[in-house]
């Protein structure tokens, strides 16, 4: 077996754990990031890393590592916006209007490929607005993904300040607490807003997800777009069966249902936003 025949058992892998497909440019992307593994595990070169990875027992120890090189993580707060809007001002008064079994439940929401928090921080951050206004209001957010570098950033909740530009400067103040070091301007989340966002490892390929069923809410955003139509058919009927009628699934911008509107009852409300009949 040549080098390109260890590669592409290393893609496979990759699409095969993740989901997420590596064409050419990707695929030339990825392995400059797994180049950078090879010293530090004690191989001359590339080459050599990938012969261990392929065919020499070292796949099952390295996938994590394989996803992580594979993985894009282009995020941001407050990334389309109008999804924000549309929370607060929509789903959340609709969501209450129609819970008269449990008034007292709190609205839950799901940041399905949070990445490291932003979006998650975000929804966050509005909700807590909401709550402000109706101390009565309650809320839970799940941030979810297959990167364990990135849930360790949104665990610890810290990012550069100008990451933060797209937050509203009032939310900033109340919500984030920014060093006073000017040559590493950092802002971390405040304690509330860390308490109120739950980050735990998940893969959106597992055939179960270990989540409540009855969500409100879920983002799942600019994920879809490097899948396959299966994949995405088979993720979608998942992500599905955890909305409770009248949940929101709010998808990317450049992302539709497609083929998938055949197996899930849901209809199209808003911008990238569907609503379970």
């Amino acid at each position: 077996m040549d080098s390109a025949s260890d590669r592409e058992v290393l893609r496979q892998a990759i699409e095969r754990h993740s989901g997420m497909l590596l064409p050419e440019g990707r695929m030339a992307a990825t392995f400059s990031r797994l180049a950078r593994q090879a010293a530090p595990r004690g191989f001359a070169d590339l080459a050599a890393y990938c012969r261990w990875v392929a065919r020499g027992g070292g796949l099952a120890e390295e996938l994590d590592t394989l996803v992580e090189a594979a993985a894009i993580h282009h995020t941001g707060f407050f990334r389309e916006a109008a999804h924000f809007a549309a929370l607060v001002d929509t789903l959340v008064p609709r969501i209450e209007a129609h819970r008269r079994v449990d008034p007292q439940a709190p609205f839950k929401l799901w940041s399905a490929a949070a990445s490291i928090g932003a979006e998650a921080y975000s929804a966050a951050m509005v909700l807590e607005e909401r709550r402000r206004r109706s101390p009565a209001f309650a809320y839970t957010i799940l941030a979810t993904d297959i990167s364990h570098a990135a849930l360790a950033t949104a665990r610890a909740a810290v990012y550069p300040e100008a990451s933060l530009a797209d937050v509203p400067p009032e939310l900033l103040h109340r919500h984030f607490l920014c060093s006073k070091d000017r040559t590493r301007p950092t802002c971390r989340a405040a304690p509330h807003l860390r308490q109120a966002v739950r980050v735990e490892a998940m893969n959106l390929m597992d055939p179960h997800y270990p989540v409540d069923c009855d969500m409100d809410a879920i983002f799942c955003r600019n994920v879809f777009i490097y899948f396959s139509d299966e994949v995405r058919r088979q993720v979608f009927a998942r992500l599905g069966g955890h909305l409770r009628p009248g949940g929101w699934l709010f998808l990317g911008h450049a992302e539709g249902l497609g083929l998938a509107t055949r197996d899930l009852p849901l209809r199209r409300v808003g911008p990238s936003c569907y609503e379970r009949l």
